[in-house]
C-alpha cells in the first residue's frame, strides 16, 4: 500500500470516527436526558407527599444530571480530538484545511433578524446540562434540609438556607441569567486558541 493510499483510509478512518462520536453525543444526551426528565415526573407527583420519596428521586435526578453533564465533557472532548486527527491529516488528501472557519471578511453578514453567529451546539448542551445539575442540586439540598426539620448545620448555615428559601425567585432569577450569558459568550465561536 503507497503512502497516500495509508493517507487516504487514515482520512476516511478518522472521519467516521469524528463522524460517531457526533452521532454518539446526541444519543448520549438522548439516553440522559430520558433519566433527568424520569426523575422530575417522579419528584413532582410523588416526592411531594413522601419525604423519603422526595430525598431518594432528587439523588436520582442530581446523579442522573451529572452523568449527562460528564458524559457530554467527555465527549465534546473526544469529538475535538479527532477533529484535530482530521485537521492534520486532511491537506494530505483532499489538499485543503476543510476544518478551519472561514475568517469573518468571507462569511455571509446575515441580518438583522437572524445574524450568522458560530455557535457550538454540544457547547449550549453541555451548559444545558450544568443548569440542570444546579438545579437538581438545589432540590436535593432542599430536600435534605427538610428531612433535617431545618435542623442541620450551624445557625449560620441555618440562616443562609432561610434567606435563600426567603430569597429563592432572585436566586433562581440570578442563575437563569448567569447561564444564559455564559450560554451566549462561552459558545460562541472563536478559535479555541483565543480562548482563556
Amino acid at each position: 500500500m503507497c503512502d497516500d493510499e495509508k493517507q487516504k483510509r487514515r482520512f476516511d478512518v478518522v472521519l467516521a470516527c469524528r463522524n460517531a462520536e457526533v452521532e454518539l453525543f446526541w444519543k448520549r444526551s438522548s439516553y440522559y436526558w430520558v433519566f433527568v426528565a424520569a426523575a422530575l415526573v417522579a419528584y413532582g407527583t410523588l416526592g411531594k407527599d413522601n419525604r423519603a420519596v422526595g430525598l431518594l428521586v432528587s439523588c436520582f435526578g442530581l446523579m442522573s444530571s451529572l452523568a449527562w453533564l460528564l458524559g457530554n465533557i467527555g465527549s465534546k472532548w473526544w469529538q475535538e480530538n479527532w477533529e484535530q486527527k482530521l485537521k492534520d491529516v486532511s491537506p494530505d488528501v483532499i489538499g485543503a484545511d476543510v476544518f478551519t472557519p472561514l475568517s469573518k471578511k468571507s462569511m455571509p453578514k446575515g441580518s438583522w433578524s437572524s445574524p450568522i453567529i458560530r455557535y457550538s451546539v454540544t457547547r449550549l448542551a453541555t451548559l444545558l446540562s450544568a443548569f440542570v445539575v444546579i438545579i437538581w442540586l438545589a432540590v436535593f439540598l432542599k430536600e435534605i434540609f427538610l428531612s433535617f426539620g431545618g435542623n442541620i448545620g450551624s445557625p449560620f448555615i441555618r440562616g443562609l438556607i432561610a434567606w435563600l428559601q426567603a430569597k429563592k425567585g432572585i436566586f433562581i432569577f440570578a442563575i437563569t441569567v448567569f447561564f444564559v450569558i455564559l450560554m451566549c459568550w462561552r459558545t460562541h465561536g472563536e478559535d479555541r486558541q483565543n480562548r482563556a
